[in-house]
């Protein structure tokens, strides 16, 4: 189904007094999906979780709150389970291994999500009176048009035409004033655009209506460096982080706004927290590479270029930088190997 919410506030209309809907619904929480996507991949197959057919994917949290926001109350599931289940029920482990990730301080509910193939929910209509109901449609309705739009604005973004992207835009903010993702999307393009005073006012509308939302907080950051606004950026920065404490790109600000004040070191924890969050962040290797020259110290980056060079080895420009490193180190077989 493109609209599963629409679908099931329509079908609502049809019930007798008394009826249910069935639906068996595939769980995309299923362990074998997450070890496909910690190595990368999300392929689409003939059958099951991953069909070809599939548009819309659920955890059994969003299950109920689809049927909740449709207007219905769950009477009963029933879980389709992995036959390894059995095994992992039976060990009182409180941790799964995903390949190089492991998963702890698990509950058995928890664990159980995570060997669930699909659910089978039997459900019935809440009573709400005509009005509510003709709420809940519209609802529906308008959600469906927001995230088609909101698709269609970023792709256009993407493509560089941020002229017709802000339109996109400006029509969702029309449908829903406090979108917060549209709003730091109009606040992209300006930036883009290169109107940075334009895109300060959309980013800090998008921080007013959503104080908890860590990308507002971090496009703002990202803005307020951009205009040497050195505090205004250490306070955004921070308080993506108190949102996400895993935000490497707010930790990479953090470590720029260092470099800025020529603290050297207090640059070098924050690129290093960047890259223990996300390895591949090309930008704080490319920061933290300058610094080891500057401080003559070379074993921190010498890591970080390993694990980038594990992701991408095929990145000429990444592996010279680590034969240097390595050469300023005397590992000069290592250097050797990575320049040959």
């Amino acid at each position: 189904m493109i609209n599963p919410l629409s679908a099931l506030i329509k079908v609502r209309r049809l019930l007798k007094k008394g009826g249910s809907v069935v639906a068996s619904i595939p769980n995309v929480q299923f362990h074998g999906v997450i070890h496909q996507l910690i190595e990368g991949n999300w392929t689409y197959e003939k059958e099951g979780i991953l069909d070809e057919t599939h548009l819309r994917f659920f955890t059994y949290k969003e299950i109920e709150k689809m049927f909740s926001q449709a207007g219905y109350s769950i009477q009963k599931v029933e879980e389709v389970f992995d036959p390894q289940y059995e095994k992992f029920s039976l060990n009182n482990t409180t941790a799964l291994n995903f390949g190089r990730t492991q998963i702890k301080d698990l509950s058995p509910e928890e664990i159980k999500r995570f060997f669930v193939f699909q659910y089978q929910v039997i459900a019935e209509p809440i009573n709400v009176n005509k009005n509510e109901e003709n709420d809940m449609f519209q609802h529906g309705e308008t959600f469906f048009e927001i995230d088609n739009l909101l698709l269609e604005a970023s792709k256009t973004a993407e493509l560089g035409e941020h002229e017709i992207a802000l339109k996109l835009y400006d029509e969702i903010i029309e449908i829903s004033p406090d979108n917060v993702e549209a709003l730091i999307g109009i606040g992209n393009c300006y930036m883009r655009l290169q109107l940075p005073d334009k895109a300060e006012t959309f980013f800090e509308l998008a921080c007013l209506k959503e104080p908890e939302n860590s990308k507002a907080w971090l496009s703002l950051g990202l803005l307020s460096l951009h205009k040497n606004d050195i505090k205004k950026a250490d306070i955004s920065f921070n308080k993506s982080l108190e949102n996400n404490p895993d935000n490497y790109k707010a930790l990479c600000g953090l470590g720029m706004l260092r470099m800025n004040r020529d603290d050297l070191d207090g640059a070098v924890d924050y690129f290093c927290q960047s890259l223990d969050a996300n390895p591949d962040n090309i930008s704080a290797c490319k920061f933290l590479l300058e610094i080891s020259y500057k401080l003559e110290k070379f074993e921190k980056i010498e890591i970080y270029l390993n694990k980038y060079m594990e992701i991408h080895p095929a990145n000429v420009n990444m592996r010279f930088a680590l034969a240097g490193v390595q050469y300023k180190l005397s590992k000069l077989e290592d250097s050797i190997k990575n320049l040959e």
